[in-house]
């Protein structure tokens, strides 16, 4: 298993909270686990097995629990690779890379403390 801590706040690139513009011009501010949802609903897939997987992924993330996310190895390894191909189609270019990033150096593999 993966594990990743839920932080709160959660900071982009530019140490800011992170935001969402909604079409109304209303801004809300994500934390990570909105962030993984919302970057794993908006990046596009190439076959159905890949929508399967998604989907998986996303209740995993939506089962936060006592402040972390577990994920299977496989699932997260897919999940970075794909982050890596298509998150820029969701955000900016430095905060695709920057998600990407964080998530690669707060990933652990034991149950992290809180």
């Amino acid at each position: 298993m993966i594990y990743l801590a839920m932080p709160d706040p959660f900071l982009d690139s530019d140490e800011r909270e992170w935001t969402l513009t909604r079409r109304n011009g209303v801004q809300d501010v994500l934390g990570l686990q909105d962030v993984l949802l919302h970057t794993l609903r908006r990046c596009p897939v190439e076959t159905g097995l890949d929508a399967m997987r998604v989907l998986d992924i996303r209740e995993a993330v939506k089962h936060c629990v006592s402040g972390y996310i577990a994920l299977g190895e496989n699932d997260w390894l897919w999940m970075i690779e794909h982050f890596k191909l298509h998150a820029h189609l969701v955000w900016l270019a430095p905060e695709a890379a920057y998600l990407v990033r964080y998530l690669n150096r707060n990933a652990a593999t034991s149950i992290p403390s809180i």
